[in-house]
Parts: structure tokens; C-alpha cells; sequence
């Protein structure tokens, strides 16, 4: 069926025609998807109808009809940068729907969809360099492909280039931290605090790279700092406890997400965070029932992680002769932390 739909597509692309009797999308029935025969570069007006008919055809679900559009203008106007680009954004799509359905058989077909992805955006880059969002997609994909060294070249590129864009700064400082570069992620997160001072991931990231150069009282303050900007943020909010509680207190880091409803702690960052302080804490049975509760919320891809923190609150228990964590399930979880 999707060889038909190219066919149709290259067919409507070719001569205008081929939707005129299918009810199809209107600039494929009028014959404005504006591209000429083989060998011929489309002039401006045409690009522009073809660029229409690919938004018209995605609109109506039909993306083997724009992806087929999209790789002949792409092959007859190279020079189309937002072309390039949405045929990125395609590609990355295939290679969602290919994990989705294949797992881990499907890595390479994965692998090779995101690598032609980059491909793209890279050409895009060259023909069009000024559009920051580009270097921010480049290097998503490179963090997908497992390169965050190669991600943090592309965004030290789009950093000298825009030097005030808080996106590409903000992310230039998360891949700072993720490839080990603590001074550069601070770099990077105060830059883009200082063009716009009350983000609060950018004072989150900051946080993180204080923690990691050991100024642990900065640290704290930036965390602080952020969840006062966004309170209700769980994201933030789990940040602040793992700042917190790596910075020496644990009891705060417990206290805190304890705080939280009972709905939020079944997030799986909320548990395992949570879980992580009340260990510290020396409270192995409310460590595994926090676990349990976001083992029960669906886990979120994090099942695995939550039944070894089960396992481990369990150990602990058993060395000490405790009862067993199935006995504590209905423990109240918002009972005060011994102090």
C-alpha cells in the first residue's frame, strides 16, 4: 500500500494530477504541487505549492504522499533548507514508529533512519545557518545515536554563532553535564540566565553543575531558586531533592516530596528519588513502600529500577530483622520523618 502511495504522489507531482477524482487534498487536485520534470529546478513559486502540498498531505495523514513529495524536491532543490528540515522531521518520525513496533531488533533500522535524519539537518545547516533551532535538532539526534561529545561540538557551534539564544544555551549546558564538563555546563547556564533570569532549567542545570564542582551551598540556592519560579513543576521538584539530598540532606530531600500528593509520588522520579533519601535515612521500610507506590503509578519505563530499590529496601530490612516491606504497604506516607 505505501509503494501505491508514492506512486500516486510521484504521479501528482510529475503532471498535477492523479487526486482530481479521489477527493484527495486540494493542492493535489488543482495540480499546485509545483514541481517540474526530471532534470528541471523548480523556480521559487513552485518550491513554495510543494512545500503546500506536503503540510496539505500530512494534514490529511497521508505521509507517504509528503514524504515522497519532499525526496524529489529534495533531489531537483537541494538548496531548500526548510525542506531538508522537514524531511528530518519525517525521518525521525519513521524512526519512532520503527522502534515502536521493532524493539530492540529494529536498533540498526533505528540507528540508520536518525543517522540520514542528521544527514539533513546538516545540509539545512549549510544552506541556511542562521536558524538555532537546527543546532538544538542536530544535536537531540546525536544524543539518540549515543554521541553526547559529538551533540556539545554541534551546540558549541550554535553557541558562537548565537550567543544570547537561551534554547541552545540551555541545552549546550545540560550535554555540558551529561558529557562530563561541569565548568562549562556553569558557563552556559549562566549565560542564559543572564539574557532571561527567571528560567528556572537553566537555574536547575546550574545547580546540578555546582553540585558537581562541589559548591554545594550554590547548588541549593539555584534549586531553591527554580522551584519558586515553577512550584508546581514535578520535574523540578525531584531535581530539588536530588540536589538536596547529595548535598548532605537527605531528611530535607524526604521531607520535601513527602510533601508532594499522593497521586505525584506514584511518579517513578518522585519514588526512586524519595526512596534514595529515606535509604539514606535509614528507613528501608518506607523506602520500599515509596518504590511500591511508583511501581504502582505505571513506573513510566522505570519498573526495573524501582523493583532493584525494592529489592535493596528489602536486604536492609531482612539484615535487621524488620518485618518484611509487604507488611508497611498501608503505612500513612505522610507521617513525619524521625527526626
Amino acid at each position: 500500500m505505501r509503494y501505491a502511495g508514492v506512486m500516486l504522489a510521484c504521479a501528482v507531482v510529475m503532471c498535477g494530477c492523479g487526486d482530481a477524482d479521489r477527493g484527495g487534498p486540494p493542492a493535489a487536485r488543482t495540480g499546485t504541487t509545483g514541481l517540474p520534470g526530471p532534470g528541471e529546478r523548480p523556480d521559487d513559486e513552485g518550491i513554495a505549492r510543494a512545500i503546500e502540498a506536503v503540510r496539505t498531505y500530512q494534514e490529511a495523514g497521508r505521509t507517504a504522499e509528503a514524504e515522497a513529495i519532499l525526496e524529489i524536491l529534495v533531489a531537483r532543490a537541494p538548496h531548500v533548507a526548510i525542506a531538508r528540515g522537514m524531511r528530518a522531521e519525517m525521518l525521525l518520525g519513521r524512526a519512532v514508529e520503527a522502534e515502536r513496533l521493532l524493539g530492540a531488533a529494529g536498533a540498526d533500522v533505528v540507528a540508520g533512519l536518525r543517522r540520514e535524519a542528521l544527514a539533513e539537518l546538516e545540509a539545512a545547516i549549510a544552506v541556511e545557518p542562521d536558524m538555532p533551532e537546527r543546532y538544538h535538532a542536530a544535536a537531540v539526534v546525536e544524543i539518540l545515536l549515543g554521541r553526547p561529545d559529538a551533540a556539545l561540538e554541534r551546540l558549541r557551534a550554535g553557541v558562537r554563532r548565537f550567543e544570547r539564544d537561551v534554547p541552545v544555551l540551555l541545552m549546550a549546558a545540560q550535554v555540558a553535564l551529561t558529557a562530563g564538563h561541569a565548568g562549562e555546563s556553569e558557563d552556559y547556564a549562566g549565560r542564559a540566565l543572564a539574557v532571561r533570569p527567571d528560567e528556572p532549567y537553566a537555574l536547575a542545570t546550574l545547580a546540578v553543575a555546582r553540585l558537581e564542582l562541589g559548591d554545594h551551598d550554590g547548588a541549593v540556592a539555584a534549586v531553591d531558586a527554580a522551584v519558586a519560579l515553577a512550584p508546581l513543576e514535578l520535574a523540578l521538584r525531584v531535581q530539588q531533592a536530588r540536589v538536596v539530598r547529595r548535598a548532605g540532606n537527605p531528611r530535607r530531600a524526604a521531607t520535601g516530596l513527602l510533601a508532594l500528593p499522593v497521586e505525584a509520588r506514584r511518579d517513578a522520579g518522585v519514588a526512586l528519588e524519595l526512596a534514595a533519601a529515606l535509604l539514606l535515612l535509614d528507613e528501608p521500610a518506607r523506602a520500599a513502600e515509596a518504590a511500591r507506590l511508583g511501581l504502582a503509578g505505571g513506573a513510566a519505563g522505570r519498573a526495573d529500577e524501582l523493583r532493584r530499590t525494592i529489592e535493596e529496601a528489602e536486604r536492609r530490612l531482612a539484615a535487621t530483622g524488620s518485618a518484611p516491606s509487604g507488611t508497611v504497604l498501608h503505612e500513612d506516607p505522610d507521617r513525619a520523618i524521625p527526626r
